[in-house]
């Protein structure tokens, strides 16, 4: 039996804590769940008391972008945290450079710019309609579909203000939604069954964050396992593990 810290982002719609947690129990293992926001007082105790931590933290002190600063203050002290390195998390939560690195890496990735002022223009090659996000945050905040000049000048102006750290721009293309997840194992990662996300007619283009933050009971129809031809799962899973 192991003793296992589970650090959550309290009042989180997240539901991952708890499901981490109660699989935990269910092993026979003992798990304590601390909130994000108590992590600079608790990092010696957790670090010495536990055998390993699990960091699902959304926000930290209110912001996306702080959100690995959690990992960094366990690691600091010692504690065996599971997944990437606060290094890695900090790149993969700053959605410019983690396009960068796709790109570089033969991945397709859609046209963009990354914005960081009001009344920066576009480059003409961007063409409408956009999605705009903030470049640090997850769980689709602040995300949206903009289609004329109006709506991607607002929209700008909104999360510059609201969130205080760059933009990202890019040319919106239309399509099926996948997620991939991976296991890392001796020999290489192991690709799980891809997940598709469904919207119903007339929904939003996107996966919003109030479509994420809907309430995961079981039942749900609007995610299942995706059904795609072999060659085209195929392609799907060797770009994941590129």
């Amino acid at each position: 039996m192991m003793r296992v810290a589970v650090v959550h982002t309290a009042g989180s719609p997240c539901e991952c804590a708890r499901a981490a947690a109660s699989g935990l129990q269910a092993l026979g293992h003992e798990v304590l769940v601390a909130d994000s926001e108590d992590i600079p007082r608790l990092a010696g105790d957790i670090a010495d008391t536990c055998d390993l931590v699990i960091d699902h933290t959304d926000t930290y002190q209110g912001s996306g972008l702080l959100r690995p600063v959690v990992r960094l203050l366990l690691e600091g002290r010692g504690a065996r945290v599971v997944g990437s390195g606060a290094a890695a998390c900090f790149r993969a939560d700053d959605k410019a450079a983690t396009k960068a690195c796709l790109g570089a890496a033969g991945i397709p990735v859609p046209p963009g710019v990354t914005v960081t002022c009001r009344g920066q223009e576009l480059p003409r090659w961007l063409r409408p309609p956009w999605v705009v996000k903030p470049a640090w945050e997850h769980m689709s905040r602040g995300l949206r579909v903009a289609g004329t000049s109006e709506e991607i000048r607002d929209g700008l102006a909104d999360l510059l203000d609201r969130f205080r750290q760059p933009v990202l721009v890019e040319t919106f293309i239309p399509g099926r939604e996948f997620a991939v997840s991976l296991l890392e194992e001796e020999g290489g990662p192991r690709v799980l069954p891809p997940l598709e996300w469904c919207r119903a007619p007339g929904e939003d283009a996107v996966l919003t964050e109030a479509f994420q933050r809907t309430d995961g009971a079981d039942g749900r129809t609007d995610a299942f396992r995706a059904e795609l031809p072999p060659d085209r799962l195929s392609e799907l899973e060797q770009l994941s593990v590129h």
